[in-house]
């Protein structure tokens, strides 16, 4: 893929009733222009980078930072890393990378999932992986887009590990995507710093 563009709903639920979301914005465009918004409970942060500077802006404390780079780095908020390789493997490498993780997959039915006000049909798919985990893909039987998944990790002697859900509501694959998603405009209250602390 020279390109992509997600919207999606994470979910991870680390006992029954209780899980933390988040709101992922995720566009790429080749060979290394990148925008990810992510929101959740302890605000927004906005990493853009045009491929050669790379700008991070927080909204709650109008602060940004910019510097060369393109993006891959870490980032830590509030304890928290926030890196492009892990959206980008929840989103995108991990089901590329199936095939040669020696998983075994069975189509299981076909369903129906609500995408906004579109109805999708759907392969609902059941992969064991050889770690024990196991996922369950709502894969587009016309696009093969992987709309909803389910990451559910083996109970382990200590408890229960979390599931990972991710839901999209909007995939654009090799579309042309807009020129001004990959620049960086600071707000006019926002300051630049050089860390964030």
């Amino acid at each position: 893929m020279q390109s992509y563009q997600f919207v999606a709903e994470e979910v991870i639920e680390i006992l029954p009733g209780h899980a933390s979301k988040s709101d992922i914005s995720l566009s790429y465009s080749a060979p290394r222009k990148i925008r990810l918004e992510v929101r959740d409970d302890d605000g927004t942060i906005l990493l853009v980078s045009d491929g050669r500077t790379r700008w991070i802006y927080l909204p709650n404390r109008k602060e940004y930072t910019a510097e060369p780079g393109s993006g891959d780095e870490t980032i830590t908020r509030g304890g928290r890393k926030l890196t492009l390789p892990t959206y980008r493997s929840i989103l995108v490498d991990r089901f590329i990378n199936l095939p040669e993780e020696g998983s075994s997959a069975v189509v299981e039915k076909e369903d129906r999932l609500n995408i906004g006000a579109n109805a999708v049909d759907c392969h609902f798919i059941r992969v064991q992986r050889q770690d024990g985990s196991i996922d369950e893909l709502w894969v587009d039987k016309d696009r093969y887009i992987v709309w909803k998944s389910k990451h559910a990790t083996p109970t382990v002697s200590r408890g229960t590990l979390p599931t990972l859900t991710i839901t999209l509501s909007e995939a654009k694959l090799n579309a042309e995507l807009e020129s001004s998603t990959f620049r960086f405009e600071a707000p006019s209250d926002a300051k630049k710093v050089r860390s964030f602390k």
